[in-house]
């Protein structure tokens, strides 16, 4: 009989030997979809998404906390790096066509009341900052100070000019792109390659108004005011880029996007460390305290039996960890629950 169980056991675990293949399969499946390019033609929308707000010293917030217009359309299905770091993206309404350059579009107007004020001088004092996506590109912005190859991820939420706070209200979209085949072909796509942009701040109080983003008074923003009007408005400028798609993320090495995700992953890495560390040696302590006392039977004139102090975990480990009748379809038992248990969600996230 007990060779009959082990017969068993073993087709049982040759079986899920042989189905590891088809989920290393499902899961490059996954991986080619996300790494390959994706084709657009003249024309086509492209999908702007908002991802978080960030400050080096503050907490990360979702895009959605701020008080913005023209967002919460859809929700994009996160992958699992952002399930993991806590993304929430959001598809915004910005309207991009391939191929199409676009000036001074209104986005959205905003009636702002007297607590997103607050917020947004909450978000301006810490320096706050906006990241957004394109093709799965985080935003760009060039540093004022460096030269042009150096850059910083997303936009400032606002600034601090001679004692005022201004909100930037105006974006300037550039988009970098790179033909797919032969120009003379009618059939041909485009890639994206660089997601950059400029901000500035427009008082604008009318649509109308907006037809041609010139140089203007900033928008001031008052906290003390009951209600704030804000037209938010961006242009666009498509240009073929010098960059292959292969090679579209090495201009993040030159920026703070790899120096804070790296912070951020080894401060995360550290606490689970010290957590592990430490109940691992409470642990250990508890159990030398506990051979410590069986190794010491006598205390002062009494007599103490091993027996006796065997309390909690040390009375019943005997019995949770005798030998099963059947240990080897037991083990493939309990191997095939963790894997259906923890590796499909991850695919489904994925």
């Amino acid at each position: 009989m007990m060779i009959e169980d082990r017969k068993g056991s073993r087709k049982l675990s040759w079986m899920h030997i042989a189905l590891l293949p088809g989920i290393l399969f499902f899961s490059l499946l996954h991986g080619i979809a996300s790494s390959s390019a994706t084709e657009f033609r003249t024309g086509d929308l492209i999908k702007v998404r908002g991802e978080t707000v960030w400050s080096p010293a503050q907490v990360t917030r979702d895009y959605s906390w701020v008080p913005y217009c023209g967002t919460h359309r859809e929700t994009k299905k996160n992958t699992l790096t952002d399930f993991l770091n806590g993304n929430h993206e959001s598809l915004l309404d910005y309207e991009l066509e391939m191929g199409t350059s676009q000036s001074c579009k209104v986005l959205c107007i905003a009636h702002l009341s007297l607590d997103d004020l607050k917020r947004f001088e909450l978000l301006i004092k810490r320096g706050y900052r906006v990241e957004l996506t394109l093709d799965n590109l985080p935003l760009l912005m060039a540093m004022e100070s460096d030269d042009d190859r150096r850059s910083r991820q997303g936009y400032p939420v606002g600034e601090i000019i001679d004692d005022e706070m201004i909100i930037h209200n105006h974006i300037d979209f550039r988009v970098e792109t790179q033909r797919n085949g032969e120009a003379s072909l009618p059939s041909s796509t485009w890639s994206i390659v660089g997601f950059r942009a400029d901000v500035k701040s427009l008082k604008v109080k009318q649509p109308e108004l907006s037809s041609n983003c010139t140089e203007s008074s900033p928008m001031i923003l008052n906290p003390s005011s009951a209600e704030l009007e804000l037209v938010m408005t961006y242009s666009v400028v498509f240009e073929e880029g010098e960059v292959a798609w292969e090679s579209r993320w090495d201009a993040y090495t030159s920026t703070d996007y790899v120096i804070r995700s790296g912070k951020q992953l080894l401060f995360l890495s550290s606490l689970i460390v010290a957590g592990l560390l430490g109940v691992y040696s409470l642990l250990v302590f508890r159990r030398a305290a506990n051979d410590s006392a069986s190794l010491s039977p006598y205390t002062g004139n009494d007599f103490v039996l091993e027996e006796e102090t065997a309390v909690g975990f040390e009375a019943i480990r005997g019995d949770v960890f005798r030998t099963p009748s059947s240990p080897q379809y037991i083990t493939a038992l309990v191997a095939s629950g963790f894997q259906v248990k923890y590796y499909l969600p991850i695919f489904d996230i994925i």
